[in-house]
């Protein structure tokens, strides 16, 4: 977006304010460097919008994936649970029965 002098030089109007910004200068001008102000924000707003909606939709499939590899590692951990006492068990019959002997 550009000032309020870079507009004026651009489209040949008068200053609309001062340099230091504390006093008005042509009204006129003013009224039609706010509308190109608006339009600018308009522009920006949907720019903007549309960017922040792709990010947020980057952003929620990179969490589902992240969910997915979570409930992987789980159900894995789920089943190494499972399996851990009979490893134990068989660990605890080998010193027993190599004790025995």
């Amino acid at each position: 977006m550009l000032s309020s002098r870079e507009w004026a030089e651009k489209n040949n109007e008068p200053y609309p304010i001062s340099k230091d910004g504390s006093e008005l200068l042509d009204s006129a001008s003013f009224s039609r460097y706010e509308n190109y102000r608006k339009k600018q924000f308009i522009k920006y707003r949907k720019l903007t919008t549309s960017e922040l909606a792709k990010k947020k939709n980057q952003q929620n499939e990179e969490y589902d994936n992240y969910k997915v590899k979570v409930i992987e590692r789980n159900s894995v951990k789920y089943g190494q649970r499972i399996v851990s006492p009979f490893v134990i068990g068989y660990g605890l019959a080998v010193v027993a029965s190599s004790s025995l002997s």
